[in-house]
């Protein structure tokens, strides 16, 4: 299950450093737009719970209060992508939302993240 999980992670990475350069950066620029703020906020909160996820969760077998902050993270960053996905309904209307490319991105790239984390809490 160790393998799986990080089969996943590293999928989960490279989709989200697809979406987050070519998606964000380059097509729509968003960090221009005043409507995407939120929208940035939310993806700085999961960037910042990623590397404690991982350090908590991958890096070594813990257990105790270390599981229970990666758990914790975990959470936090489950929140954020639900606050996430309301608000780039918003933040996007003038593109008339997420395109199909970057929908199928985002629907793959946290199925792969959180599976990762399913598997390695299993394992």
């Amino acid at each position: 299950m160790i393998i799986a999980s990080t089969v996943c992670l590293v999928v989960f990475g490279i989709l989200a450093i697809v979406d987050g350069v070519y998606y964000h950066d380059i097509k729509y620029k968003l960090y221009q737009d005043k409507e995407s703020i939120l929208e940035h906020i939310y993806h700085t909160i999961r960037a910042v719970m990623f590397p404690i996820m991982m350090y908590c969760l991958f890096a070594h077998d813990f257990g105790g209060e270390l599981m229970i902050v990666g758990i914790g993270a975990v959470s936090i960053d489950f929140i954020m992508l639900i606050f996430d996905v309301k608000e780039e309904g918003r933040s996007r209307n003038r593109y008339g939302g997420l395109s199909n490319g970057e929908y199928m991105n985002h629907v793959f790239a946290n199925t792969f993240h959180f599976v990762a984390i399913a598997l390695i809490l299993a394992a």
